[in-house]
């Protein structure tokens, strides 16, 4: 069984160095990304686990560019992202430039001051929308209940390694002698609502 950690308190770089060394997946909520400062967010970019987060209110700074650095990036219906000049901060343009590639340019050259969520996710800035009044925590155990972690964590690996065909080949091997599509598949044929809440114990912080 993996490890969730929540985080809703402050996130400094010692935050993260702690959660880093236990979690197999770290979740950062609204306000623990707002609370997010240049140390943290610079520890978060070498982070062993794989990073969720979910963006509320008008997010900017280095709370804005660990989200766009997440593996996974959700958005609050009526939030915004602070991504375009001219008060774009350096580290907020790279990780922009890093999330969507080339299609950053038009963004940030003739975007509005802030992206609004749905906008977001029409570019392909931020991954999911989120209703404004649901609970993070409920939200996230909705997400990874039809997902095995083993297989999320396998992908972010992959993407942030740019892996290649080899890479993913090997990979796709592993998860499959560890049994993890076949118990996909078990469920699907059983016609059974897939559900891998069990895989991880969760922490919040």
């Amino acid at each position: 069984m993996g490890l969730l950690i929540h985080a809703r308190s402050p996130v400094s770089e010692a935050a993260v160095d702690e959660a880093d060394s236990r979690a197999t997946i770290l979740f950062l909520s609204d306000d623990a990304l707002a609370s997010v400062d240049e140390r943290g967010y610079d520890r978060l970019l070498g982070r062993r686990c794989m990073l969720v987060a979910l963006a509320g209110g008008e997010l900017g700074g280095p709370g804005l560019a660990a989200a766009l650095d997440a593996d996974w990036l959700a958005v609050r219906e009526g939030s915004a992202l602070r991504i375009a000049f001219p008060t774009l901060e350096p580290n907020v343009a790279a990780a922009l430039v890093r999330r969507v590639g080339v299609r950053a340019r038009r963004l940030l050259l003739i975007g509005e001051r802030t992206m609004p969520a749905a906008a977001a996710l029409a570019d392909g800035v931020a991954d999911s929308l989120v209703p404004a009044e649901v609970d993070s925590l409920k939200w996230l155990h909705g997400w990874l209940s039809a997902r095995s972690a083993r297989a999320l964590l396998a992908g972010a690996g992959l993407v942030r390694r740019r892996g290649g065909d080899a890479l993913e080949r090997a990979e796709f091997a592993r998860l499959f002698s560890e049994g993890v599509p076949r118990r996909g598949l078990r469920m699907f044929l059983d016609k059974k609502t897939l559900d891998f809440s069990d895989d991880l114990e969760v922490v919040t912080i």
